[in-house]
């Protein structure tokens, strides 16, 4: 019931977007025909080259670039020709011709170096890291995307950061590294989840139900990619929609339920069919081969198994070579036909030496360790550049504090000698009123005295009068004695 509810929901989900899609795309059809052949024109045949690799229709995504290459190239517009280029490598690798797209990117790479565009050749060596990866050359594929990463950690560019962290871990998966695939599909998970890119959260939750499955977890392995399943449902891209079909099947094969894991890789291989993506058929008629062998319908086994082998080598794929060469061996061994069996498994182990050995995996170590180094290097210098800020901004402070210090002193020393002045003319005041209350009592017993002595002379004087006798009596008693 669940997955008739998931269909369902698909094909609605198909029909509503391939309508936006297509009136997005009508839109800038009209545009370009009534543009001028200038700069303006090359970046919307980019666009529309963009949205056809988005739906998926490669073909029209490459026909739209290499319009946009030609005319960008005659007007000398170095950008949107290299523009152009990276999304006709992009169009030519999804559609599973990994050689070609090699080249093509190699070629926009050569633009990008001459313009200095670093966020054009950080996207070129994410191209070129990923034709390598799908060729099985992961060492060379990791070099590129560790190229990739430090220009990408430069610009602060976290979208793709997350992209090169997903693509790093798809290699740790490919060398059976799980806890270190795990452990960089979920740092571009977080980052994917912080930023809101529902579009590539899908693809991480694929990549990790892979590894999981590869763990043989085969339970939570079916959880993410259901979940996958379902935020591709709301989106046009049909290569994800594909890409989860398949991953499904293969699950549901390993659970043992081969009517539903057969119906998903069927409509896989539908889907992987009308975009052409030859690395997608592939995988889908591998693993319908695989489930006949297990039915033990082996006519059918050998004839998907082949099939994978064709598309695989085709797109030039050597680990889905290898996959199809040891599920014919298997098949070949079961039908006890153990000659061809043989020849097929001994094909699938020179195969896989030179997809992945002891060689190439230390070159992985060794790039791996040189980024960290870079990386610690980079912070190093960092640090030290901000011990050198911190050390200039802590003698600074000093500085500031040590003056504060001293004007502080200088204000206590200044409040003391005020104060000393103020303690001295205090007591000189003190003294001064002493001084003058001393005179003003030396006044008033002086004035004291004088009054003293003034009023013994009255007083006398009083006394004085008071016994003399007065003129006239004196007169009168003179007078008296006289002769006429």
């Amino acid at each position: 019931m669940r997955y008739f509810y998931i269909c369902s929901i698909t094909l609605i989900s198909f029909v509503q977007l391939s309508l936006a899609q297509n009136a997005k795309i009508d839109s800038l059809r009209i545009l370009a025909a009534n543009q001028k052949p200038d700069t303006n024109r090359v970046k919307t045949w980019n666009s529309l080259s963009a949205k056809f690799k988005s739906a998926s229709l490669f073909d029209s995504a490459i026909c739209y670039s290499e319009k946009a290459i030609l005319l960008g190239h005659q007007l000398g517009f170095k950008t949107g020709e290299a523009e152009a280029l990276t999304l006709k490598g992009q169009a030519i690798a999804f559609a599973g011709d990994f050689k070609k797209a090699l080249s093509i990117h190699f070629e926009s790479l050569k633009i990008r170096e001459v313009i200095g565009d670093s966020a054009g050749l950080a996207q070129g060596y994410n191209g070129i890291g990923g034709c390598y990866y799908d060729q099985g050359n992961l060492s060379e594929g990791m070099n590129y995307y560790l190229k990739a990463m430090r220009i990408y950690e430069g610009l602060k560019d976290e979208a793709r950061v997350a992209i090169i962290l997903n693509n790093m871990g798809r290699i740790y998966e490919d060398m059976k590294q799980y806890d270190k695939s795990l452990e960089y599909h979920f740092k571009a998970l977080e980052k994917r989840k912080k930023i809101g890119d529902k579009y590539r959260i899908g693809a991480s939750l694929t990549n990790i139900g892979n590894v999981y499955f590869y763990k043989e977890d085969y339970k939570t392995s079916l959880e993410y990619h259901l979940s996958a399943l379902k935020i591709r449902e709301e989106s046009q891209d049909k290569r994800g929609l594909a890409i989860s079909n398949l991953n499904v099947g293969n699950i549901l094969s390993q659970l043992k339920d081969y009517p539903k894991a057969i119906n998903h890789l069927e409509k896989a291989l539908k889907i992987s069919e009308e975009i052409k993506a030859k690395d997608q058929i592939a995988g889908a008629t591998n693993g319908l081969g695989q489930i006949y062998r297990k039915l033990k319908n082996y006519p059918k086994a050998i004839k998907y198994s082949e099939l994978s082998f064709k598309f695989a080598e085709e797109s030039g794929s050597k680990k889905d070579m290898k996959w199809a060469l040891l599920n014919l061996s298997d098949t070949y061994n079961e039908a006890g036909e153990t000659v061809k069996a043989f020849r097929y498994y001994k094909q699938a182990t020179v195969l896989n030496d030179s997809i992945l050995n002891e060689e190439s995996t230390k070159q992985m170590n060794e790039l791996q360790t040189l980024y960290e180094t870079e990386k610690k290097e980079s912070q190093i210098k960092l640090l030290s550049k901000d011990k050198a800020i911190n050390e200039k901004e802590l003698q600074r402070q000093k500085v500031f504090r040590n003056a504060i210090l001293a004007g502080a002193i200088l204000f206590l020393l200044l409040l003391i000698v005020i104060f000393k002045r103020y303690r001295e003319k205090q007591k000189a005041n003190l003294l001064l009123d002493e001084k003058n209350k001393t005179i003003e009592m030396q006044k008033r017993a002086v004035e004291e005295k004088q009054k003293e002595i003034l009023d013994s002379i009255k007083y006398a004087k009083r006394i004085q009068t008071a016994l003399l006798p007065t003129e006239k009596y004196i007169a009168r008693k003179l007078g008296r004695g006289k002769e006429d």
